[in-house]
């Protein structure tokens, strides 16, 4: 479950450009997100460990990145936690992996969402503004959003004919990947982030899928709290290790996992 879990991640929020080495999964994206700026160790290996640690040091600190490791603890090889700290890798924002199936989930009619499958630059640039994405990002996670190749829920909260929410759901297989979502700061608090997840949960079970899955801070108390409520149950966790370079990741107030 966890290595399938893993591998929709990948492909529902990709990376500009992977590298596959020796079972590790690298990916690249200039720099936005530590989802796709990190190595997965989801497979198994062969080659030396330290010497394949060293390797990847080389290949991100050429591209002025910081070296991240995205683990589970389904790794390999299944020590790696500890050898990363060793050698002065920091944990960081551990996450909570969720699951809902979805064929008792239900919700009222809302004539205030609207939901597009094509890539939709209006709910880009909304999306952008609510989650705090700096302009000099914002190329970098248009080529990932448009990189997506599933099927995809761009979806709109709107009040008074303004849009207040945008979330993103994306489908793979019978898998719902809730990728989080952004509201205006202006109505934070206003119960338009579950409406937003209520209506990528609708359009998920309409078009076929059969389990919702998402990712949350274990510190983000208020959003664990409304995915309780919903039915969520954490299935295993994640977490990253990294190491400093020359250069930060860059993570919206949304896209930080």
């Amino acid at each position: 479950m966890i290595t399938r879990i893993e591998e929709i991640s990948m492909n529902s929020w990709p990376a500009l450009q992977t590298v596959l080495f020796d079972g590790w999964v690298l990916r690249f994206a200039d720099g936005v997100t530590k989802r796709s700026n990190s190595i997965n160790p989801i497979y198994q290996s062969t080659l030396q460990v330290e010497e394949k640690i060293g390797a990847c040091e080389k290949l991100y600190s050429a591209r002025n990145l910081k070296t991240v490791f995205k683990l589970t603890e389904k790794i390999y090889p299944a020590d790696l936690d500890g050898m990363l700290e060793n050698r002065g890798y920091e944990k960081n924002s551990v996450t909570s992996v969720q699951t809902l199936k979805l064929a008792s989930f239900t919700c009222e009619p809302c004539n205030s969402k609207s939901v597009s499958e094509e890539f939709d630059g209006d709910w880009m640039n909304g999306f952008f503004n609510f989650a705090g994405i700096d302009a000099k990002s914002r190329l970098a996670y248009q080529k990932i959003l448009q990189h997506i190749f599933m099927k995809r829920c761009f979806l709109t909260v709107f009040l008074r004919n303004s849009p207040v929410c945008c979330g993103l759901g994306v489908l793979a297989d019978n898998y719902l990947g809730v990728f989080d979502r952004a509201v205006s700061p202006e109505y934070c608090g206003w119960g338009f982030g579950r409406l937003a997840m209520e209506g990528i949960l609708d359009w998920g079970k309409k078009n076929g899928a059969e389990t919702a899955f998402l990712q949350v801070f274990l510190d983000n108390t208020t959003a664990m709290k409304l995915y309780e409520k919903m039915g969520f149950e954490e299935i295993y966790k994640y977490w990253y290790r990294i190491k400093d370079s020359r250069r930060r990741i860059t993570d919206s107030r949304a896209f930080r996992l």
